[in-house]
């Protein structure tokens, strides 16, 4: 079936995630280097090579889809807004360029996570008892 559909992408990436549940993971490697090669470049398809890749043992490979599928490359990178003109800037800097105020960068995010609720504290449920 699948030569009669050999420039099927979508085909061959969803044989590929069905090979790697029915763990047929050489096979699902081979799809997976398939639509790889011609150039695509999705999460999914980086997740699916991450997850074949990880079932081989293979670490570091797998490590590298990972980041490819996340978008990561060597550098961790954390935004910095202006609390006053919401200015963006990738290094926090002590002067905003943007409306002139000193000292109003924050780390992006810092609002949102300062205003959300505090978490539930967990506590042990026995056996048999009912809350």
């Amino acid at each position: 079936f699948l030569e009669q559909r050999d420039n099927d992408l979508v085909l061959r990436l969803f044989y590929g995630k069905l090979c790697l549940r029915l763990e047929m993971v050489d096979e699902a490697l081979e799809q997976l280097f398939a639509v790889e090669s011609t150039g695509v470049e999705t999460p999914q398809l980086h997740l699916l090579l991450a997850e074949a890749h990880r079932r081989r043992n293979r670490v570091d490979e797998s490590v590298e889809q990972y980041k490819k599928a996340l978008g990561v490359d060597g550098r961790l990178r954390i935004n910095y807004v202006c609390d006053t003109c919401s200015s963006i800037a990738e290094e926090w800097q002590s002067r905003c360029s943007g409306c002139g105020s000193w000292g109003t960068f924050s780390v992006a995010g810092r609002k949102q996570i300062l205003s959300a609720p505090t978490p539930v504290d967990a506590r042990p449920i026995h056996h048999g008892e009912r809350e």
